[in-house]
């Protein structure tokens, strides 16, 4: 029997080709992102002796970020592998905010240190 060209399926599509590359890029670029907040968390260390230890609390906040940015980038990298084959990735938004909300701490907090002094 032949079937009419308006109803037949359309092909589906080829697999991602790139199932692993692109995740590795992604987790590589969180590494880099990791090493940027470290380098900032240790220049905060040489304002100590002018600001006090309210800059360990600014350095606290980032370095509990950069572990949490590493380790949710880790535990990531395999679903992401899988969820490319499958072709449904959801994106990890959590480690977004902690970013943010990282970055955002450290500026108010220099700011607030800064009017205190």
């Amino acid at each position: 029997m032949h079937t009419p060209d308006l109803i037949r399926p359309e092909p589906l599509p080829e697999p991602h080709g790139d199932a692993g590359l692109q995740p590795e890029r992604t987790t590589m670029s969180w590494t880099r992102t990791t090493i940027s907040m470290l380098a900032a968390a240790s220049i905060t260390m040489r304002w100590a002796g002018v600001y006090g230890r309210g800059v360990f609390a600014l350095m606290a906040v980032l370095l509990l970020a950069a572990v949490y940015v590493v380790a949710s980038s880790r535990s990531d990298y395999a679903r992401t592998v899988e969820g490319l084959r499958e072709e449904s990735v959801s994106p990890n938004a959590a480690r977004v905010l902690v970013l943010t909300g990282a970055v955002t701490a450290m500026g108010l907090g220099a700011a607030v240190l800064g009017a205190l002094r």
